[in-house]
């Protein structure tokens, strides 16, 4: 399991150490979601402390002990590609506004 798979699988869609990563994370699940591929989440019954507190997640706010499930079929090489495809579009979209960038600045 890489590890996009697995922050996929425990509804981690955030990287406080890397936006660009998180930004792509973003678009991996935009991704999904147009295909049809939507998880449902699980909310915890346990009472008590809330731990790290309330995150939003996905249109929703919950504590940390909610998690998303998955339709079966999804595997993790369907995560691993959306999130490859997710690089690839803003590798390319990075690379385009370099280029224009570059020539207006030596035009």
């Amino acid at each position: 399991m890489s590890a996009v798979s697995h922050r996929f699988r425990r509804g981690w869609f955030s990287d406080p150490e890397d936006w660009h990563g998180t930004y792509r994370m973003e678009i991996a699940l935009r991704l999904l979601r147009f295909v049809g591929i939507e998880p449902e989440w699980h909310h915890s019954d346990r009472t008590g402390t809330i731990g790290t507190g309330l995150l939003q997640r996905e249109g929703h706010v919950c504590d940390d002990r909610c998690r998303p499930i998955w339709p079966e079929w999804v595997t993790d090489d369907i995560f691993d590609a959306a999130y490859r495809l997710a690089d690839l579009i803003q590798t390319g979209r990075g690379a385009w506004h370099q280029t224009r960038a570059y020539e207006a600045k030596h035009a």
